[in-house]
């Protein structure tokens, strides 16, 4: 019986580590950044076409460790970082994806529920940390970004860093259809979680 239950643990732990080698490799996961010049990095999300380069964000040094640590650490966030209305006004998360934030289904949906809304319900919001305290740029021309410009009621955010390697690449193409087929109600963001601003 002894044997039985020894043999069951060590196949159940092969099992477990086998699905998740197999997925670091079928996904290319946890790859380091090493990229040293901005238009290389630039060159490897074009080949990726998971979305246009025009979404793209990157924080400043000065912004860096702040927003992992206030955004990402504090509020359990990972891929989807919020929809907001303005600088300080974000819809609720829902209790469904709370349950668990890092489901790909759960995460879509929530998107889906978030991007065709038409109206500014406040009862729908709370207050967040704002936007403005980090400093953003766009990738494509280091410009500042200013939430502020955007006129459209939804604003959604949403991370990326080279450690994804492909896992959210469909995700992140079918979140931009679904802003496609709603393009009066919203606009998609991509924050770079990776350190661009070391790069020259």
């Amino acid at each position: 019986m002894k044997k039985i239950l020894i043999a069951s643990i060590v196949f159940i732990a092969f099992t477990l580590t086998s699905c998740k080698w197999y997925a670091i490799h079928r996904y290319q996961m946890n790859k380091p950044f090493s990229f040293k010049q901005k238009t290389e990095f630039i060159n490897y999300l074009k080949k990726k076409k998971a979305f246009k380069l025009g979404q793209v964000l990157y924080l400043e040094n000065e912004s860096y460790a702040k927003f992992i640590h206030e955004k990402l650490t504090q509020d359990s966030t990972s891929f989807y970082v919020g929809t907001y209305f303005n600088d300080s006004m974000m819809v609720k998360r829902s209790l469904h994806l709370n349950e668990n934030s890092s489901c790909i289904g759960r995460i879509e949906l929530e998107i889906k529920n978030n991007i065709s809304r038409k109206n500014s319900d406040l009862m729908d919001f709370k207050k967040a940390s704002k936007l403005s305290a980090y400093s953003l740029k766009y990738l494509s021309n280091d410009q500042v970004f200013d939430i502020n410009a955007d006129k459209k009621p939804n604003k959604i955010f949403l991370t990326f860093t080279t450690r994804y390697g492909k896992w959210y690449d469909k995700l992140y193409k079918e979140i931009n259809e679904l802003q496609q087929q709603n393009q009066q109600n919203a606009n998609v963001y991509i924050i770079v979680l990776d350190p661009i601003y070391k790069l020259q």
